[in-house]
């Protein structure tokens, strides 16, 4: 019995996994308003009712992914309980693991960029993941308005990377983007740190 549920979780996983696949082939060529069913369906090798096990529609779908891969994406930037990342026990600001971070970040845009050029045509998705960006920022800057800019600048800055068609490398698109922090990120932190211990 146990193996049988166990070959049972196994065959959904493959279908889900058939089928993001799939989608993903199509999503790097067709348009998402003229991908059907059908083609994830044939692209996937999987029957209709395979499909519909799994997901009402290719808007289900869609929104799943988004989920997934957005998730993933956020979970580069780590959490307050990983502040080491870019900052050391003095406070200071560690431009290498910054950059080595920033490049993973790249490389995952870079792995989903049809993905991404697609969900970037909805503005309610660069809003939503702007917003949720913030609350990743926040504890860098200790303070939202700063956390803010930098969230909406970054995911506009991911934006315009797309739009060239990715031209320069994740290394290279990386340290730009992480020399801006180096300039501003330590400096917000220290006026920030400084107006909390006044006001505490």
């Amino acid at each position: 019995m146990i193996w049988i549920m166990l070959a049972a979780e196994r065959n959904d996983l493959s279908a889900e996994w058939l089928i993001t696949e799939a989608f993903m082939v199509l999503l790097s060529t067709v348009p998402f308003d003229k991908i059907t069913v059908r083609a994830i369906v044939k692209k996937a090798g999987i029957s209709r009712s395979t499909f519909y096990v799994h997901y009402q529609d290719k808007f289900d779908l869609l929104s799943r992914m988004t989920d997934q891969i957005t998730n993933e994406l956020l979970d580069l930037y780590g959490t307050e309980t990983s502040e080491e990342a870019i900052f050391n026990s003095n406070n200071i600001f560690d431009e290498q693991r910054a950059l080595s971070n920033t490049v993973a970040i790249f490389d995952h845009l870079r792995k989903y960029e049809h993905f991404y050029r697609e969900r970037y045509l909805h503005p309610e998705f660069v809003f939503q993941l702007s917003e949720r960006l913030i609350s990743k920022l926040k504890w860098a800057y200790l303070d939202e308005t700063h956390a803010s800019f930098a969230a909406y600048g970054t995911v506009g800055y991911i934006g315009r990377w797309l739009t060239s068609g990715l031209k320069e490398s994740s290394s290279e698109i990386a340290k730009k983007l992480t020399s801006v922090a180096e300039l501003s990120l330590p400096q917000v932190r220290l006026k920030m740190q400084n107006e909390l211990s006044i006001s505490g």
